[in-house]
């Protein structure tokens, strides 16, 4: 039986975001004059464009904005600017914030893109009432999501000062998630997360979530008790005013303004101004790396990846790894990127799809336990994968379980009945089972889902139609 292996892997970047200054020529630097300073000057209502998210692979129509809306967006800013004005200033110091209008999606009312220095807001972060949440609940959300542009930079989350002080805490809260179990109920996570001193179950998630969590019960929930030092720090380093923008970071805003644009050649010069002045800045590796990865140079994003590694905390690590094990995978170099998808997954990136790469990588080391075991991984977190199912299903064979095999078949066709090799692959099993009628069936479908078979299918089909007569 002749084994085939598709690989199908999703593409979730989205193309190029609208337009925007790259610093606010209405006051000097991108600082506030007044602690109520005209926030339209620095968050800019955008109706039209693209979202440009690096590394949130999220997708949101763009709509108009009513002006009912833009108020309400206004009024819930100025509730923030009130009570921490240096995040704003730190916000708006180098590029004015585009704020889009998206349609509400589950767990998703608003989310920050660094690289267009964009927030996207829906209807339950402008409305709480109406996903029934409260106005502090909405002004804690939009705090979290101007933290990630504040500290666009991540330098904070990833200093060890920071890590220092919350990783105790994570590590001492997943333990405890550990011990008990895949049946412990979301509701005992928040409560162990919070005994430990975190903001909130999110907050276990890592370094740079933690930092904006405990930003948004500071400015939002003064009955929060947020751990002494933890504040202390939080208000002196992202919070304090005056701020004063750097060299650095203007070089890195201005890279990626000048990326966003599409002015790529532009933005790499701007990017080696800002390793002169920071070359410890893991997380402007990181955005490099996808710059060169878009511009097919390969390698030179690997080598940025490693960099990234190298300086990003080990909260901020599992991403990059994934990312050069993609490119490993793509250049052929499957140990490499097989060894990559399990850094990725020890430092916490358990997803489906990186159980699914690498089971991708150990099949083509013949590593054929490892890759099953993986598959299997990969379907318990995303039962929806139909290719999963397929590739295990020729794993089954490879260990003479026919039965599971079909079953994996029967899953895959359900799940997408467009699976042409999945329908292939069963009529492969009725026709040893000498159900050439149904082998015959499945022989057919495949072909008029994919007529490229043809070649492939067509002596089986002959053969099954053959036997079917007698």
């Amino acid at each position: 039986m002749k084994k085939i292996v598709i690989i199908i892997l999703a593409a979730f970047f989205i193309s190029v975001c609208g337009s925007g200054e790259t610093e606010s020529k209405s006051t000097p630097k991108g600082r506030l004059k007044t602690a109520h300073d005209d926030l339209t000057k620095h968050f800019v209502f955008r109706d039209k464009g693209k979202i440009f998210p690096v590394f949130q692979k999220m997708r949101q129509s763009v709509k108009p904005w009513k002006e009912s809306e833009k108020k309400a967006f206004l009024w819930r800013l100025s509730v923030i600017e009130k009570e921490a004005p240096g995040l704003i200033e730190r916000a708006v110091a180098y590029r004015p914030v585009q704020v889009y209008r998206a349609q509400s999606k589950k767990g998703l009312p608003a989310f920050a893109v660094i690289t267009s220095h964009s927030l996207i807001v829906s209807d339950d972060l402008l409305f709480p009432l109406k996903a029934k949440k409260s106005s502090g609940w909405a002004d804690g959300i939009l705090a979290h999501e101007i933290t990630h542009l504040a500290e666009s930079n991540n330098r904070l989350s990833d200093s060890p000062a920071w890590v220092g002080l919350v990783a105790p805490r994570i590590e001492r809260a997943l333990k405890r998630f550990e011990k008990g179990g895949p049946s412990l109920s979301k509701e005992k996570r928040t409560a162990i997360a919070k005994e430990e001193g975190l903001p909130s179950l999110y907050a276990t998630t890592g370094a740079g979530e933690a930092l904006a969590d405990y930003v948004a019960r500071i400015v939002t929930d003064k009955g929060y008790p947020v751990p002494k030092k933890v504040e202390a720090y939080v208000r002196k380093e992202l919070l304090s005013t005056p701020f004063q923008p750097n060299e650095a970071d203007r070089h890195f805003h201005a890279a990626l303004d000048l990326y966003t644009k599409k002015k790529t050649d532009a933005a790499l010069r701007e990017f080696e101004k800002v390793f002169k002045l920071a070359p410890n800045l893991g997380v402007g590796y990181q955005i490099r790396a996808e710059v060169w990865k878009n511009m097919k140079e390969v390698d030179k994003a690997i080598s940025d990846y490693g960099k990234t590694i190298e300086h990003r905390s080990r909260y901020n690590r599992a991403d990059p790894y994934k990312d050069r094990g993609q490119l490993w995978k793509e250049k052929g170099r499957f140990k490499e990127a097989a060894a990559d998808y399990s850094k990725a997954i020890e430092h916490g990136l358990k997803t489906a799809s990186v159980y699914f790469n690498r089971a991708h990588a150990r099949f083509m080391l013949k590593n054929f336990d490892g890759a099953f075991d993986d598959l299997s991984e990969s379907i318990k977190i995303n039962p929806g994968n139909s290719h999963a199912y397929f590739i295990r299903g020729g794993l089954w064979l490879r260990r003479k379980e026919v039965d599971r095999a079909m079953s994996d078949y029967d899953a895959a066709i359900k799940v997408d009945p467009k699976n042409a090799p999945a329908h292939f692959s069963r009529g492969l099993i009725w026709f040893d089972k000498e159900e050439f009628g149904k082998a015959v069936d499945d022989f057919e479908r495949a072909l008029v889902i994919n007529p490229r078979m043809k070649k492939t299918v067509d002596p089986w089909l002959q053969k099954a139609e053959e036997k079917k007569k007698r």
